[in-house]
């Protein structure tokens, strides 16, 4: 769920969920990067894409964008039926689906998973719960990732939250409602409080990203509004390193890079 580089402890969650359902907006509030592509077509993400967050030039968390799933139902049933060694499981699933493409996009989001990344699996809580998402939820919890659900959900469209949240439940170790159309500082604090809840291990670690992201955006408020007392809740204009663009020196900031390849075996 994380790597070590000569900095420390990088944690590492990859966003998992279906186009149109607020899968771009966590990432992009996660990333603080409004670069994420988000797209209501089926199948625009077809490989992993990696957005780490930088605050002075230190990687201090990263978030994976990775493609729908494409069979879940046999997806499941295969993990289901596996009698090999248990650490194994998504390796062998992958080997031998690899040349598959049939399963290509359900190989390739569970590559950053069976490298040990965290799972934030995000759905649209506007509408009822399926069948395929019952088979996706299980798919997640037999992976034994440390897993967090988001619900995105507008107050008026809450009709099958409570549905969300008792299947959810079952199958996750935290779940959180985010509003997409409401995503700013406050949110993306909450959605990585609510990190810490999915594996211990990790509360140290994700207690000093939060610190520091904290301490940036108030710099940053202070830098904006230099005659103003701080005020939490208050929106700012994203970091300079982000509205440079490719090619130019990021600023001392919170900043997600531009999505790259997911290097992945």
């Amino acid at each position: 769920m994380s790597e070590t580089t000569h900095q420390g402890i990088v944690p590492e969650f990859a966003i998992i969920g279906h186009p149109n359902e607020g899968k771009s907006s966590v990432l992009s509030t996660l990333a603080e990067d409004d670069s994420v592509r988000i797209s209501p077509f089926p199948g625009e993400t077809v490989v992993c894409q990696t957005f780490p967050v930088r605050i002075d030039g230190r990687e201090v968390i990263r978030f994976i964008d990775t493609p729908g799933f494409q069979n879940p139902r046999d997806t499941l049933e295969w993990l289901k039926n596996y009698d090999g060694p248990p650490g194994k499981m998504l390796a062998a699933f992958r080997a031998a689906h690899d040349d598959d493409p049939g399963f290509h996009d359900d190989c390739e989001l569970l590559g950053p998973v069976d490298a040990g990344a965290g799972v934030i699996f995000v759905v649209d809580g506007s509408r009822p719960v399926r069948q395929v998402d019952l088979a996706e939820m299980e798919i997640l919890r037999l992976t034994g990732a440390p897993r967090m659900a988001v619900i995105n959900s507008k107050e008026d469209d809450a009709a099958y939250i409570n549905q969300w949240q008792n299947e959810f439940r079952k199958n996750f170790n935290s779940v959180r409602l985010f509003n997409s159309s409401r995503a700013n500082y406050r949110q993306r604090i909450e959605l990585l409080e609510s990190l810490k809840s999915i594996d211990q291990e990790l509360e140290p670690v994700l207690r000093r990203v939060v610190q520091a992201f904290e301490e940036d955006w108030e710099q940053r408020y202070i830098r904006q509004y230099p005659h103003r007392p701080v005020q939490r809740g208050a929106q700012l204009p994203q970091s300079r390193a982000l509205q440079g663009g490719r090619g130019r020196a990021a600023a001392p900031a919170v900043a997600g890079a531009l999505p790259g390849p997911c290097c992945r075996a």
